[in-house]
């Protein structure tokens, strides 16, 4: 399940490191393009002159990251999700986390989710006491602390 995951973050990895590789040598084949025109310019060729117009400046940004392992990510000495939830469910799963982060829950509370245990009391926001119900429905959360 998790090794899914892990094959679907690598191949998103493998594609923007491309895509940054492909940006850093157009940028350099860019440079040079710059100033082999200039010395064409200097040398007195004035149709070179409107080459100069090319933007070298452009920011290709920072080299992508490898991945996180999912066994450094997630200790399972201290969690209780269930894996086989996490690899059928993980896309899901991870918009329902980031959701209720834009909505401004609980870091507490959402890495209480993460490790597979919820809350539901009258007291918490609705749209959290939501994603605890469909969480537990598909198996993910495994201890859940509810109101009677």
């Amino acid at each position: 399940a998790t090794r899914k995951i892990m094959d679907i973050r690598m191949a998103e990895y493998e594609r923007k490191h491309t895509v940054w590789e492909q940006a850093c040598k157009a940028k350099a084949s860019k440079k040079q393009e710059s100033k082999a025109s200039r010395k064409t310019a200097e040398e007195g060729d004035r149709s070179a002159i409107k080459d100069e117009a090319i933007d070298v400046s452009e920011d290709v940004g920072d080299e992508p990251q490898p991945p996180t392992d999912i066994a450094d990510e997630i200790d399972l000495e201290f969690s209780f999700h269930s894996p086989k939830a996490l690899g059928q469910w993980s896309e899901e799963i991870q918009e329902e986390m980031e959701e209720l982060k834009y909505k401004g829950v609980s870091k507490t509370l959402l890495e209480g989710l993460k490790r597979g245990i919820g809350m539901h009391h009258e007291g918490c926001k609705t749209v959290y006491k939501q994603a605890v119900e469909i969480l537990f429905r598909r198996g993910y959360l495994k201890v859940v602390f509810a109101t009677g």
